[in-house]
């Protein structure tokens, strides 16, 4: 099976077990059962690269998932309260874009406008890709989302961003005294910061 959408060309099957069979099937055959465009950009099936209209799954995204969750993956802040003081939980898809932008610069070069587009293209990916973990729970029980994913669920990659960062920091262990790295990821240790924000522009990235 292929994991690139839109390389399937036909129906595959891989046998498993004697009772078990994995079926993959062209992805054209799943629209008949999704509601709208967007929600075909997040279930994965049209690419990512290539799209055009980023508003209708962002809104998606942004309607699924809490604003704590955001601000926990990509270490930024959100607003957090409305015009009147009252607490939000979400944010819309154009704040959350715009965050995104301006914590990693991602500006025009004219104005220094926040590159939307180019941030709800980094936001999908991530989403289809599990980093911004959702569950579409069983019909009548509340959609769960279960935030950034634990150490343990990180890719390759991001372990190795993770040991080059700690070599920069002297190679000081972030795990617990005498704890291994396996058994605190089995306690479900998160990596911590300060917590201080440093200015207070949507989106500034916290130190």
């Amino acid at each position: 099976p292929n994991l690139e959408p839109g390389k399937t060309k036909h129906f595959q099957t891989m046998i498993v077990s004697n009772s078990v069979m994995l079926c993959d099937c062209p992805g054209l055959v799943m629209p008949s059962v999704v509601a709208s465009r967007g929600e075909m950009v997040c279930g994965g099936i049209l690419p990512i690269n290539v799209l055009k209209d980023h508003i209708e799954p962002m809104m998606l995204v942004a309607g699924r998932i809490p604003r704590c969750v955001f601000e926990e993956a990509y270490n930024i802040n959100l607003p957090a309260k409305t015009a009147s003081g009252a607490h939000r939980e979400y944010v819309t898809w154009m704040e959350l874009c715009a965050g995104y932008a301006v914590s990693r610069c991602l500006l025009t070069a004219q104005g220094g406008v926040p590159e939307t587009h180019t941030a709800a293209r980094q936001i999908l990916k991530d989403f289809v890709r599990g980093k911004l973990r959702f569950c579409h729970m069983p019909q009548g029980v509340a959609p769960v989302a279960l935030g950034p994913a634990h150490e343990a669920d990180k890719t390759t990659a991001d372990q190795e961003a993770a040991k080059a960062g700690a070599g920069k920091d002297g190679g000081k262990s972030s795990h617990p005294a005498g704890k291994s790295e396996s058994e605190s990821l089995e306690a479900g240790a998160e990596i911590e910061y300060d917590g201080v924000a440093l200015g207070v522009a949507v989106g500034m990235v916290r130190k």
